[in-house]
């Protein structure tokens, strides 16, 4: 099936005359040249991935605008585009941001948490898409595409050694399978890096990583019109953490006066416990393209399979803490908590698309269906210091949340070429899902209040639809005018405190989409220059919050609920250029100014809470909605004795983002910037050594923060790493 394709504005060639172009899976409805795409795109190609070592989602940020991701733990991973995303992790939620493998939807997070290998390009769809993917999403998406074996025989092996006891292997085995038309492709990784957070009271690898993945593919042709592919993946988690160190509240009175250069290093905490993470994801797909006379078929069946289990801690040493000079008797500080789930998951999707060849006319039609099966077991235990110095043991509150989802969508859209240069495009979607959930809870820890024991269902239909219109002014200049209509669907609430927070779910979000973009590239391509404006704007925003009991006193640490709490704009400006102005010389980037804030933002008095802060949100900023990020990339080749010196420097630019509606400074991301280089030496086409450095000036930053009571709790990014890689390709 012929797609209509789009490609990477920001992505150069790397030297000064034309290059090869970078096509990406965009729109499905023909071939088109890469800047004549009516979307708002970033590619991030093979060499970029390598050469950057884009080892997992969050490293993505650095490269394409607009684009923020965090995570509290490895079940909640959360990617933002233009201040739109969701950190609810409960059983009957769904993500924002959709991450897509093969154009194969993972509905959980948690299935984001291996290691990026083996890709060809990842594609960052920003704004929502109603007729791209089997699977709606209202912020957008990111689709990771594998390299797929062919012709030319691959055979390569790379190997990564640096301080903070980093290592890194990859491999990739592809190309023809005995003498038919059959491929075969195995690529796999393992990558480890030791822990970089000091806890003052124990010896802890805390943030360690250990990840591990396997890929296999299998490319036939039953006829001469149809194409088979088969691809199984594997993915292995099994690490510690997640820890943080605190800021402000208890560890201002108790931490500082007893290490105050320590208190202040965020690379340290007073954790007795590392917290574990370990995970098992596996997934198998089955894709079939046939061509017909007058148009294409393409079926994707796929199932997905993930197993997660962690445990969060967080653990003082409680005589440590009770003799700082700061210590008063009558403090009420958190001294021990858990939080720890289990959460399995079982997906199967299937598509249908059915499209026009390419011409004057095109359509596309499909038809999705999806069923998620989605069980969490969780719990939250908590001591809590209070009065006289006695520990009371509040508990632990077990929740169970058992989700079943079944999604189906219809969705279509067709464009008419008006004349050499204008094109009209009109397409839509129908979604339904339908969510059945049971929920028990058992008072105790700190969430759960009372104990339920809740079975319910509800579903939710919306119709979206998308409008664009297409104006090719000349052969270098492209642009257009879109206008769409996101939705997401609603929800039940992870680990619910009450009964009827357990029985009620939240409604849907809905985004509505004005987009205007303008493509340039020189006619000898050697210079690219996009630029895209746009305004969404969001109804019933589902936002993850601390609520406390109506009439519960002031200081109450609340409980966590994810309620249409808030009605939202973002509105931007994004920027990608490109320029080789001299042979072996390239110089890439993006700006994005984003304007992400609350427009009303409310509680339902129906449900029995208050916000636990009472600090104003309307018009406060977004989570994870940077005003500014900027990123640019030098590149220089050169000759040096017999082989080939290449040169990359990366540097990337974030202001300040909050992590919470209530825009506290606690637990707010302060600016940073980050420099990464990168010189390698080729000798021969098989052969590639390379020394880089990450984070190049060893700049302290924070990557993630949520609030807890009165205290923020702030995960510190990686320091300065630098290592050596080896390259080598047996087939050249």
């Amino acid at each position: 099936m012929p797609w209509l394709l789009a490609a990477l504005c920001s992505a150069a060639p790397a030297q000064a005359q034309a290059g090869p172009t970078i096509m990406v899976t965009a729109e499905r409805t023909g071939e088109s040249d890469p800047q004549q795409a009516a979307l708002a795109v970033n590619v991030l190609d093979r060499e970029t991935l390598d050469e950057a070592q884009v080892n997992q989602l969050g490293d993505l940020a650095h490269f394409s605008p607009g684009l923020a991701l965090s995570s509290l733990n490895a079940g909640q991973a959360t990617p933002y585009i233009r201040g739109i995303g969701s950190n609810a992790d409960g059983a009957g939620s769904d993500p924002s941001v959709g991450v897509f493998l093969d154009e194969v939807y993972l509905g959980r997070s948690a299935a984001w948490t291996g290691d990026l290998f083996g890709l060809q390009r990842v594609e960052v769809l920003r704004g929502p898409q109603t007729t791209l993917y089997g699977r709606n999403v209202v912020g957008g998406a990111i689709n990771l595409v594998t390299a797929k074996a062919g012709e030319q025989p691959v055979q390569s092996l790379e190997a990564s050694l640096g301080d903070g006891g980093y290592r890194k292997i990859d491999f990739e085995l592809s190309g023809p399978v005995g003498d038919g038309l059959v491929y075969g492709g195995l690529s796999g990784a393992m990558r480890r890096r030791d822990g970089y957070l000091e806890s003052r009271t124990a010896d802890l690898d805390q943030l360690a990583q250990d990840r591990k993945g396997v890929r296999a593919h299998l490319t036939f042709f039953p006829t001469l019109d149809t194409e088979t592919d088969l691809t199984l993946d594997y993915a292995r988690v099994d690490e510690s953490g997640p820890s943080r160190h605190a800021n402000g509240g208890f560890k201002d009175r108790l931490l500082t006066p007893l290490d105050p250069a320590a208190a202040q290093d965020i690379h340290t905490n007073w954790d007795r416990d590392a917290g574990v993470t370990e995970g098992d994801f596996w997934g198998l797909a089955l894709r079939t393209d046939h061509q017909f006379a007058a148009a294409d078929l393409v079926s994707i069946t796929a199932y997905r399979n993930s197993d997660l289990y962690v445990d969060d801690a967080i653990l003082y040493d409680l005589d440590i803490l009770t003799s700082s000079p700061g210590f008063s008797p009558y403090d009420t500080t958190v001294i021990h908590g858990h939080n720890a789930y289990r959460e399995q998951a079982h997906q199967f999707s299937q598509e249908f698309r059915l499209s026009a060849q390419p011409g004057r006319f095109d359509w596309l039609a499909g038809v999705y269906y999806l069923r998620e099966s989605v069980f969490r077991q969780e719990t939250y235990d908590l001591d809590v210091l209070v009065d006289v110095g006695h520990s009371l043991d509040d508990g632990i509150g077990p929740s169970d949340q058992d989700n079943i989802t079944r999604s189906y969508a219809l969705f279509g859209q067709t464009g008419y070429a008006l004349n050499d240069r204008w094109r009209l495009v009109a397409g839509g979607r129908w979604s339904q899902d339908r969510k059945r959930i049971h929920q028990q809870g058992e008072a105790g820890g700190y969430f759960i209040m009372e104990d339920y024991d809740v079975r319910v269902a509800q579903r939710w239909a919306r119709f979206t639809p998308k409008f664009s219109l297409e104006f090719q002014a000349s052969e270098e200049l492209f642009g257009y005018a879109l206008l769409s209509q996101g939705y997401k669907s609603g929800g039940f609430q992870g680990q619910a405190p009450t009964t009827f927070a357990a029985a009620n779910p939240f409604a849907p979000e809905l985004a509505d989409n004005l987009e205007l973009g303008l493509k340039w590239r020189s006619a000898d391509r050697r210079y690219t220059f996009n630029a895209t404006a746009f305004h969404i704007d969001y109804q019933d925003l589902q936002v993850l919050e601390l609520f406390s009991p109506a009439e519960a006193p002031s200081g109450d640490v609340g409980v966590i609920m994810t309620l249409n709490a808030a009605n939202a704009r973002s509105r931007g400006i994004e920027l990608e250029w490109a320029a080789s102005p001299a042979a072996g010389w390239t110089l890439s980037g993006s700006y994005a100014w984003l304007d992400a804030v609350y427009t009303d933002f409310c509680v339902g008095e129906e449900l029995g809470f208050r916000f636990t802060n009472d600090a104003e949100r309307t018009g406060n900023r977004l989570r994870n909605a940077p005003e500014h990020s900027f990123s640019l990339t030098l590149k220089n080749e050169r000759r040096l004795g017999r082989g080939l010196l290449d040169t990359r420097l990366d540097w990337h630019y974030q202001s300040k983002n909050y992590q919470d509606p209530a825009n506290r400074e606690l637990a707010a991301i302060p600016a940073y910037a980050l420099a990464n280089l990168r010189m390698a030496w080729r000798p021969n086409e098989r052969l590639e050594l390379a020394a880089w450095v990450h984070n190049l000036f060893d700049e302290d930053y924070l990557v993630h923060g949520y609030v807890m009571g009165d205290t923020g709790m702030v995960t510190p990014g990686p320091p300065r790493t630098a290592g050596l890689t080896m390259s080598y390709d047996f087939a050249r």
